[in-house]
This record gives C-alpha cells, sequence and structure tokens, in this order.
C-alpha cells in the first residue's frame, strides 16, 4: 500500500509538472500567434504575392518557366516564415514590451508595403531599359515617403489606444485577413492565367555565321531606328553611303506597331494581330499572340517558299518570339528543344526579392528592383548543356563575334536568317566605335549600329557571301523622341543578289505588312525596288498600332494618310483593341 501510495504521488506530481508544461507552451503559442499572422501576410506579399503577379501578367519578360518561379518563391517564403517564427519566438521569450514592439514592426511594413504596392504604382516608370533619374519623380517619392509615414502614424496610434494585448490580437486577425485575401487573389491570378506555356523551342546561336555559297537571304533587324533621327544622322555622315553601296534606301517605310513584339510577326507574314475587341486583358491578349505567332508563321508565302526551296531557316530573337515545339521542332535551324535554368541560385533569389521591389518598395529603394532585366540574363544556362549559347541580340556581344577575320564561313546550306539587334534601343550606352560610354545619345546609337552594320557587310564580302546574298536592314518601330505612340518611320535598306549601284532614296509608301512578300521576290532574284508593288509617287492609306507594351493591351489604331514620319497626317480610328 505505501508503494501504491508514493507511486500515485509521484504520478500526481508529474502530471501536474506536464501540464504546467503544456500551459506554458500554450501560453507561449498564444502570444506568438499575432506575429505569425502578421508575419504570413507579410511574407507572403512580397515574397510570393509580389513576384507571382510581375511574373504573370509580364511572362514574356522572363525566361525561366513558371515551374522554376514557383520552386524558388516558395522556398524563399518557406525560408522567410522561419525566421520570422524564430523572431518572434525571441521576442516572446524576451517580455511583453519586446513582443509587442516586434509585432507593432511588422504592422509598419506589412500597412507600408501594402500601400505602396497596391494604390501607388501608376506612376511607375518603364522597365525597357531606360536609365531612369529616379530624382526626376518628386511627386512620386513625396507620395511614398507620406504612405510610410501614415503606416508609422496608423500602428503608433493603435498601439496607444488598444493597449498591448488588444493591439497584438487585432494586428493578428488582420494579418490573417490580409494573407487570406492575397491567397485567394493570387489564387484566381493563376486560375485565369496559363500558368505553364504549351512546349516552345528556344533561340540559340547555332550556325548565326554560317553561309551559303550558293543563295542566302538575310535580314538584320535593328531595333528603335528611326528613320527620320537616321536622315539626320546620314546627312552628318555622308560615308554611308559608300558603307551601303548597291543599296536602295526606302525613306518611306512604315511599321505596323510602335513596338517589337507585334512588328516582327507582321515582318516575317504580313498579317495582323489584332485582339478581341471586347478586351480580354493581358493575359488572354497574350494566349491569343502565341497562337497567332505560330499559326501565321506557318501558314506564311515566306516560310513556304522557304520549305519548298530548302533553305536552312534561322530567327535569332531572343525575346517574345516562341514558336511550338510539336509544329516546328527540326524546321528552324537554330531552334533548339531546350529550357534555360538558374546557373547561379543567389542571384535567382536576388531576382525574386528584385521582383518584389519594383511595386511594393519604398520609392527610395525602388532602384535596386529596376535592376532585375539586366540582372536575369547573367545566370541564364542551358537544361540541356548542348554546344551552343541561347541568341543574344547583344550590340556589343554580335559586334565581338565580328572583331573576327575568319567569322563568317560559306560553306553551309542555302540560308534565311532574321537576326535581331538591340540596335538603336535603350539604354543608350555606345559611341560612334561601339565603345561603351556614359550619357550616350541616341544619335550615337545609331552611329554604333552603323559600325556594327559596317563591319557585318565586311566580312560577307570577305568570305564570299555578300554579292550571292539579298540583304535587308530594318528596324522594327522608331523612336519615342518626339511622340510615345507615334513611332511608325523605321528604317528599311535593302539590296538584291547580284545587285550593283550607288546608295539610292526610293520614297515609294512602303508599309510593313509588304515585307513577306517582298522577302519571297528577293528570294526568286529581284531587285530592291521590284520587291514591292509600289511606287514613288503612290498614294496610299496604311495602317498602324500603338498598344501599351507594359500590359500588352490598349491596341489604338491609325492610319497615315501621308508620309512615314508626318505625325500630323497619322491619325487615330476611334478604334482600339484588347
Amino acid at each position: 500500500s505505501r508503494f501504491i501510495f508514493l507511486w500515485c504521488l509521484v504520478a500526481q506530481r508529474k502530471g501536474m509538472v506536464i501540464n504546467v508544461d503544456n500551459k506554458k507552451k500554450n501560453k507561449l503559442l498564444r502570444v506568438m500567434l499575432p506575429g505569425i499572422a502578421v508575419s504570413f501576410a507579410l511574407c507572403f506579399m512580397l515574397l510570393v504575392y509580389a513576384p507571382f503577379e510581375l511574373y504573370l501578367t509580364n511572362r514574356s519578360s522572363f525566361w525561366y518557366t513558371f515551374s522554376i518561379m514557383a520552386q524558388y518563391t516558395l522556398a524563399i517564403f518557406a525560408a522567410g516564415m522561419l525566421l520570422c517564427v524564430i523572431a518572434f519566438f525571441i521576442a516572446a521569450k524576451l517580455g511583453d514590451r519586446v513582443m509587442t514592439a516586434a509585432v507593432a514592426a511588422a504592422v509598419f511594413v506589412m500597412l507600408g508595403a501594402y500601400i505602396q504596392g497596391t494604390f501607388l504604382v501608376s506612376g511607375l516608370p518603364g522597365m525597357d531599359g531606360t536609365e531612369i533619374d529616379w530624382s526626376a519623380y518628386p511627386a512620386e517619392r513625396i507620395k511614398s515617403v507620406i504612405a510610410w509615414v501614415l503606416s508609422a502614424a496608423v500602428t503608433a496610434v493603435l498601439l496607444w489606444k488598444l493597449g498591448r494585448e488588444k493591439f497584438r490580437k487585432i494586428a493578428g486577425y488582420a494579418g490573417a485577413a490580409l494573407g487570406l485575401m492575397l491567397v485567394l487573389s493570387l489564387g484566381m491570378l493563376m486560375f485565369t492565367t496559363r500558368t505553364e506555356k504549351r512546349e516552345t523551342l528556344a533561340a540559340t546561336d547555332v550556325n548565326l555565321m554560317s553561309f551559303s555559297a550558293g543563295e542566302n537571304l538575310i535580314v538584320v533587324h535593328l531595333d528603335a531606328m528611326d528613320a527620320g533621327v537616321f536622315n539626320e544622322v546620314l546627312v552628318q555622315h555622308p560615308e554611308y553611303r559608300d558603307t551601303f553601296a548597291d543599296f536602295t534606301y526606302f525613306d518611306n517605310a512604315m511599321s505596323g506597331y510602335g513596338h517589337t513584339k507585334c512588328s516582327v510577326p507582321l515582318i516575317l507574314t504580313g498579317q495582323w494581330f489584332i485582339p478581341d475587341e471586347s478586351g480580354g486583358g493581358s493575359s488572354a491578349n497574350a494566349d491569343a499572340f502565341d497562337e497567332y505567332l505560330n499559326t501565321e508563321l506557318e501558314s506564311s508565302p515566306l516560310f513556304t517558299a522557304l520549305e519548298e526551296k530548302s533553305y536552312r531557316i534561322g530567327i535569332y530573337d531572343s525575346e517574345d518570339f516562341f514558336l511550338y515545339k510539336d509544329i516546328y521542332d527540326g524546321r528552324i535551324d537554330n531552334m533548339r528543344d531546350d529550357i534555360a535554368v538558374p546557373s547561379d541560385a543567389g542571384r535567382m533569389v536576388k531576382s525574386v526579392f528584385r521582383m518584389a521591389m519594383i511595386k511594393y518598395a519604398p520609392w527610395d529603394l525602388k532602384a535596386a528592383g529596376y535592376r532585375l532585366q539586366s540582372e536575369m540574363q547573367r545566370f541564364r544556362a542551358s537544361k540541356n548543356g548542348g554546344d551552343y549559347e541561347f541568341y543574344s541580340s547583344s550590340n556589343s556581344e554580335f559586334y565581338d563575334r565580328l572583331k573576327e577575320e575568319d567569322c563568317i564561313t560559306a560553306d553551309g546550306a542555302d540560308s534565311f536568317k532574321y537576326i535581331v539587334l538591340d540596335g538603336a534601343h535603350v539604354p543608350f550606352m555606345y559611341d560612334k566605335d561601339m565603345n561603351t560610354v556614359e550619357n550616350a545619345t541616341y544619335e550615337q546609337q545609331i552611329e554604333a549600329s552603323m559600325t556594327i552594320a559596317g563591319l557585318y557587310l565586311k566580312r560577307l564580302k570577305e568570305a564570299g557571301v555578300y554579292d550571292n546574298s539579298a540583304i535587308v536592314f530594318l528596324s522594327d518601330h522608331g523612336s519615342t523622341l518626339s511622340d510615345e505612340d507615334k513611332r511608325e518611320h523605321t528604317l528599311l535598306m535593302i539590296k538584291g543578289r547580284g545587285e550593283e549601284h550607288e546608295f539610292a532614296v526610293n520614297s515609294a509608301p512602303i508599309s510593313f505588312e509588304d515585307m513577306s512578300a517582298a522577302f519571297v521576290k528577293l528570294m526568286d532574284g529581284s531587285l530592291s525596288t521590284d520587291a514591292f508593288d509600289w511606287r514613288e509617287g503612290d498614294a496610299r492609306e496604311r495602317r498602324f498600332f500603338s498598344y501599351n507594351w507594359l500590359t500588352f493591351t490598349d491596341f489604338v489604331e491609325y492610319i497615315q494618310y501621308g508620309q512615314a514620319g508626318e505625325h500630323e497626317t497619322l491619325r487615330p480610328t476611334g478604334r482600339v483593341y484588347g
């Protein structure tokens, strides 16, 4: 009986200890819960919602797939939550005041980031590579400062009015509600957006410099080259007339779109991309564009003629040109069944943080986020590890290839090559000799492009490729120097196979919807002026669209009634699509 009594006594005391420990644990958990709820909302908003929102609404701007994005984002979120839980555990152990201060700090950041990323996004500068003068946006900076000061004030007033315990409780409910709202919003965005695209091919540098001793059609696309400004540069550099001897410069040519994404397919197919007039939105437009690109290219007279003549087809475009694997695999010489993967996990992690900073960081910290596009290209590697590199449109990389005297060979099959280069696009970073300089001008960027073009022609001549090739230099759209929307005046210079004459200027009213048919005529041996049905002096109304390249919406239709570059005769029709 004594043994039973002692055993019961020990068991009772152990039970009391266990009960006390459980009470302590439960109390600690209750104290930590508000901080955990706020941490979830904050981490989810910055490390999951913000990156995915940017990615899903701008998919063509990112080389990594949805799967890669998800792996890194969710891992970063988990790490962030773990750190927050550890921090709040320590704060809870240090006492009531420290815990309240930690919750208040988290609430302050949560409120400030939410206001910044939700209500202060309309004045953000574009991410097209232009060097941004952040001091030129004083109003946005002031609004950002007010938002964060207001967040601090609201947090302080609530803490003062509610007291520590009630403040933590209300903060927990608010964090849980915001977190749930963000989860539902992201779920809806994913539901209405194709997260994984149909399998596509990647553009590589395979056979970029390999041509035929028989026939070639070479198209060099110099991005954002405005023909109006080029005319001014041409006056200052009469030597360009010698560089482009044998070429006809069509100084009245105009693009169909104000941005590259839609311009390239129009050039190659002659068919227009027009979004649903009912306004499907960014995601619907992007999906429709992919279908348009792949369908119209395959059925285009150009693609048909190239395959009938057994031309080796190369399309060297590092952005926006996603061809379906099941249609084009094996038909485009430089396209590979490959995807890009991060070569550096640390840089990929940084890119996720930069994606969050673009919208949700205070104004004075956004510049770090805007380095995202330039940084992304530095850790892009091939998953298959092939003996090639993904194609880059960088002016400097292409120019470096041309510095090697024997870079071009004439030992391949008859070839068609469409080569996209940065040309005169922002950022302006070169002088006329292709030296990297600070504060370069648009005119210098044009001069640099002419230096590249001149050396390219020289290498083609040295390799015995020049005379047997039809060569086209064109741009996809003009510049934004005078008007953001009216960028229709484009560069177009053409030399047919065996064509010989002094540099010539022709003012026929050319539209880039004519280019696909012109390419076919050049393949058949036509000279430059015979590639088009239009002649100098012809009257013609030509179509043009401007659109919001950030959202891929708001396609505004114009008609040019006069000469390309005459803004007063480029008039809106009143029709807006998408």
